[in-house]
């Protein structure tokens, strides 16, 4: 893919010859292409967050085990959200992509996901009250206990490091495929239909606080 960057607020692609132009394109498959350039860059950033977590974590510093355990928390929810049935996008589907051994390891992780990670029923499941008492019956202390596994404790880590490589990959092969019909359905066209395509450009905007209520 070909690299971007900013430059004295202009959009720089470079990775092209001398010379070449960038247009807007539109159409079934520039909209299937976008969607799944979304899916390529949140798989890409799971990928990264999981290659930063060491295989083994004992010996690990409190601090250390927090980032890690950040960082995992954060590729399973990325990772999931790919196929959360409600994506705005229309959510990446399994048939075709997984066997069935995986679809079951996927499922395994979404409900992972939906009970450690994400939602409220990791907040109290391992909560326990508790009265210590001493040798002779006195009260010493009343506690509660709230044990929960971090996710990145789990072998169900490694299932997620093995998943991601798979989707990516499929992915990615998604993305040349759909590009590949694009541009063979340019260069079947007369080139001054090629060349009435709109230029491609950017507007650099204000920075706006999108989470102002």
């Amino acid at each position: 893919m070909p690299e971007v960057s900013f430059q004295d607020g202009k959009l720089l692609i470079s990775g092209y010859i001398n010379g070449a132009t960038v247009h807007g394109i539109d159409g079934l498959h520039a909209k299937e292409l976008r969607r799944l350039m979304v899916f390529n860059c949140e798989l890409r950033k799971v990928s990264q967050w999981l290659s930063r977590i060491p295989d083994a974590q004992q010996g690990l510093d409190k601090d250390q085990s927090d980032v890690f355990s950040a960082l995992a928390d954060a590729a399973i929810v990325g990772f999931c959200r790919c196929f959360y049935t409600k994506h705005p996008l229309r959510p990446l589907k399994q048939k075709g992509m997984l066997t069935t051994d995986q679809k079951r390891q996927l499922q395994r992780l979404i409900n992972v996901r939906h009970n450690l990670v994400a939602h409220d029923a990791q907040l109290t499941s391992g909560l326990y009250s508790l009265i210590v008492f001493g040798p002779d019956k006195s009260v010493i202390e009343a506690l509660c206990l709230n044990i929960v596994a971090p996710f990145s404790g789990l072998s169900e880590l490694d299932v997620l490091r093995e998943l991601c490589s798979v989707v990516l990959e499929w992915v990615k092969n998604e993305y040349e495929r759909v590009a590949s019909l694009i541009v063979a359905e340019f260069r079947a066209m007369p080139e001054s239909i090629r060349a009435s395509a709109p230029a491609f450009t950017i507007d650099i905007l204000p920075a706006e606080d999108h989470f102002a209520p």
